[in-house]
């Protein structure tokens, strides 16, 4: 394995550019600036990240949600916002909702812990 040291930005288009294809997302349906708030937080978990626990593609695939809030239901927010890394975001008339379930990277975190 290399050691590859990535800048914010250039972190929030590789995440940006893994999400859209491995969820069939279009790339202009999610504001760039929700991209830099990801890697930004990922940030915090890229120095003692496991990779024989959990790949950085196979977690975006499997562990990292932007969603519509509306089409998620009470249940599901509710278990987002109590086992998640998580935030909402308006963009033009609907608010997003993102999901980052850490627990799999988690090396010292805990929820309600600043990143």
């Amino acid at each position: 394995m290399v050691s590859v040291d990535l800048g914010v930005d250039t972190l929030s288009v590789l995440v940006a550019g893994l999400y859209c294809t491995s969820h069939n997302t279009n790339a202009l349906a999610v504001p760039q600036s929700i991209y830099l708030q990801i890697a930004e937080k990922l940030e915090y978990f890229l120095p003692h990240w496991d990779y024989s626990k959990i790949s950085f593609e196979d977690w975006i695939d499997t562990h990292l949600l932007i969603y519509p809030k509306a089409l998620i239901s009470d249940e599901e927010l509710a278990d987002l916002q109590e086992n998640t890394l998580y935030w909402e975001q308006s963009n033009g008339n609907a608010v997003l909702i993102v999901s980052m379930d850490v627990g799999v990277i988690n090396n010292g975190w805990s929820k309600g812990e600043e990143i």
